[in-house]
């Protein structure tokens, strides 16, 4: 997918978690190496503006720039931050871990952010953001082309990871009605809510808008929930409730906000990435023939590209042909808002025991 002319775009993803720990520095590095063994020209961008660590995860060191510069203006422009890596096809636009503040940027900062990475000359643009849901967190992940939240099978990360994305529809919503005060007080009055009731959905708050404004409106309001898509990986997997788990955050997701999510995409705990991470070798996970180096492009082909797993063209690839590929089975069911029972069951954990009560 090299580019074909010069006014070629290239895809901008975000890869974000509710929680830290659950692993997207690691995969958006595993994302992006994939990628460039493929001859894909991808670019990571260290976005976790707290606490960057992505060039450790590769076995890079800082240069003399870093993003740093770039916001305080002592670097114009995103080009002259793109550093070529060991690593063919594959640059990256560094962090500072050393900088002081620039977990707070203003809003105009991370739009021009934006702007100037759509005219990087690049096949895929991949962001690293930060944990939480602070502003910086949310404004990047909603102006990506595509959006990646990733969780682990522990319950606070999956509830933080529903939470990331609920925040970020909101966050999406308000600015796209920042003309429109009386659709800003509803979608705000229903931001900080902690009932998971039915009441809450963004259908009831589409309702509500419907009544104070004008069909349009409640058109443009249905548009932006059906808009947003984001994809969830469940990172560290080690069991089938692990994945049901993951599932009760896509199920909240699609019923509680109005979201389509049809996939939860999954990488099961490896020893071995794990070893390589700790030493700063990432890319040697692609030296085994199967384990997350498999699943990794396996989700790639799937998420990126929208087609069958292909055979791996990188070094010792193989296949795993019997690992498990989990789905719910119909007579099983997974905690539900729209649960006949929802009302009545305490736990509000419909057939199938989740952790995840509570989202």
């Amino acid at each position: 997918m090299a580019n074909e002319s010069a006014s070629h775009r290239p895809c901008i993803v975000a890869v974000a978690g509710g929680k830290g720990g659950v692993g997207k520095t690691v995969l958006t590095g595993a994302i992006g190496l994939t990628l460039s063994k493929i001859g894909i020209k991808t670019i990571l961008v260290d976005a976790d503006l707290g606490g960057p660590n992505l060039h450790q995860v590769l076995g890079l060191t800082l240069p003399s720039s870093t993003l740093c510069d770039y916001f305080n203006n002592r670097v114009p422009h995103l080009n002259r931050l793109v550093e070529r890596t060991i690593f063919p096809n594959l640059s990256l636009i560094f962090g500072s871990p050393h900088a002081i503040g620039l977990a707070n940027i203003k809003f105009y900062l991370k739009n021009r952010l934006i702007r100037q990475l759509r005219y990087l000359k690049s096949d895929y643009i991949i962001l690293d953001i930060g944990a939480g849901s602070a502003y910086n967190e949310l404004d990047l992940f909603i102006q990506a082309d595509l959006g990646i939240v990733v969780i682990t099978p522990e319950p606070l990360a999956i509830q933080n990871g529903y939470h990331f994305i609920r925040h970020c529809l909101m966050r999406r919503m308000v600015r796209q009605f920042h003309d429109k005060p009386e659709i800003q007080e509803i979608i705000r009055a229903n931001i900080d809510r902690g009932d998971t009731s039915i009441e809450t959905t963004l259908t009831s708050i589409s309702m509500k808008a419907r009544e104070i404004a004008n069909d349009d409106v409640h058109d443009d309001l249905e548009t932006a929930i059906k808009c947003f898509q984001p994809h969830i990986i469940i990172n560290m997997m080690e069991m089938k409730k692990d994945y049901y788990e993951g599932m009760a955050a896509i199920i909240a997701a699609n019923d509680i906000l109005g979201l389509q999510i049809e996939h939860l995409y999954h990488v099961h705990r490896d020893d071995w990435l794990r070893r390589s991470v700790n030493k700063g070798q990432l890319h040697e996970i692609f030296s085994k023939k199967d384990g997350a180096a498999y699943e990794i492009w396996k989700i790639v082909n799937q998420l990126f590209f929208d087609r069958e797993l292909i055979t791996p063209t990188f070094e010792s690839a193989g296949t795993l042909a019997n690992m498990a590929t989990f789905q719910i089975e119909e007579n099983e069911v997974i905690c539900s808002v729209r649960c006949e029972k929802w009302e009545e069951c305490a736990m509000r954990r419909g057939g199938i025991h989740v952790e995840s009560k509570f989202i």
